[in-house]
C-alpha cells in the first residue's frame, strides 16, 4: 500500500471517528442542557420577583445558582462545537444582525459573574456598532468566552473593560483585564485545543475557550489577537469585518442565505498551530 492510500486511510478513519463523537456528545449535552435550561429560566423568573418578593440573601444565592448553571451550558456548548469542528459540521448562519444588540446580550450574562467576584465591569462604546451579517449565536458565544476567561482570570478588585471600535472596514471588539497574565513561553499554546497554559492561572476549564473564540471569528473572515504580560493582564481582540468575504460561504446548503463553513476556512491543525 502506498503511503498516499495510507494518509488517505487514516484521515478517512480520523473523520469518522470526530463524526461518531460530535454525534454522541450532541446526545450528551442535549440531556446535560435541557434541564440546565429550565433551572435558568426558573432563576431568572426568581430573581425578576414574579413569584414573589427575595430577601437580599436570598437574591444572592440565586444569582449564584443562575451564574453557575449558565457556565455549565457554556462549557456544554464549548463542548459540542468542538467536536463538531472536527467532524467538519459546524456551519454557521450569517444573517443581518444588530451587534450591540449581541454585546448588550454578552455583557447582561458575564455582569452576574463579575458582580459575585467583585470585578469591576466597565463597557465602553466609541462608536455605534453597526448591522453586521454574521451568525448572531456563535458570536456571542465568542465575545463570552473571551469575557469568561478576563472574568476568571482577574482576582477580586480588579477591573474587566469592554471597548468597541471601527477601523479600516472592520468592527474590533477588545477586552482588556487586571488579571495575572500569560507568560511569553506560554503564548504559542493559547488556541491548542484541550491546553490551557499554566502560568498564574489556577481556575477550571476545558482548554476549549480560546479555540472555539479563534474558529468563530476566522470562519467570518475576522482575526483574534492577544497581548498579554505575567502579573499585569492580558487584551484579546476580535476583529470582525464589516462585509465578511463571500469566499467562506458553503455552496453545499439548500436554500435561504447560505451557511459559513468552518472547514472552508481553516482546518485543525491551522487552528491549533
Amino acid at each position: 500500500m502506498s503511503s498516499h492510500s495510507s494518509r488517505t486511510g487514516w484521515k478517512l478513519r480520523a473523520h469518522s471517528r470526530h463524526h461518531r463523537e460530535a454525534e454522541i456528545l450532541s446526545s450528551i449535552t442535549h440531556d446535560i442542557k435541557s434541564p440546565l435550561a429550565s433551572a435558568q429560566t426558573i432563576t431568572e423568573i426568581l430573581l425578576a420577583g414574579d413569584a414573589g418578593s427575595l430577601t437580599t440573601d436570598q437574591a444572592d444565592l440565586l444569582r449564584r445558582v443562575h451564574s453557575s448553571v449558565r457556565h455549565v451550558i457554556q462549557l456544554a456548548n464549548n463542548l459540542l462545537d468542538g467536536a463538531r469542528f472536527n467532524a467538519g459540521k459546524l456551519e454557521l448562519t450569517p444573517l443581518p444582525t444588530d451587534l450591540r444588540r449581541i454585546v448588550d446580550d454578552a455583557v447582561d450574562l458575564e455582569r452576574t459573574a463579575a458582580d459575585l467576584k467583585q470585578v469591576q465591569f466597565i463597557v465602553e462604546h466609541s462608536t455605534v456598532l453597526p448591522i453586521l451579517e454574521c451568525d448572531p449565536v456563535h458570536i456571542e458565544r465568542a465575545l463570552t468566552n473571551v469575557l469568561d476567561n478576563a472574568i476568571k482570570y482577574t482576582p477580586v478588585g480588579g477591573v474587566v473593560t469592554l471597548r468597541s471600535r471601527i477601523e479600516a472596514q472592520r468592527v474590533v471588539l477588545t477586552v482588556s483585564d487586571t488579571g495575572c497574565g500569560i507568560d511569553a513561553k506560554d503564548m504559542p499554546q493559547l488556541f491548542r485545543q484541550f491546553v490551557r497554559p499554566p502560568s498564574g492561572r489556577s481556575a477550571s476549564g476545558t482548554g476549549l475557550g480560546l479555540f472555539i473564540v479563534k474558529a468563530i471569528v476566522e470562519a467570518h473572515g475576522g482575526q483574534v489577537r492577544i497581548e498579554s504580560c505575567s502579573g499585569v493582564g492580558t487584551t484579546v481582540e476580535l476583529e470582525l469585518p464589516l462585509k465578511p468575504p463571500s469566499a467562506v460561504r458553503s455552496t453545499e446548503s439548500g436554500h435561504g442565505v447560505p451557511p459559513l463553513s468552518l472547514r472552508s476556512t481553516a482546518s485543525l491543525s491551522d487552528v491549533a498551530s
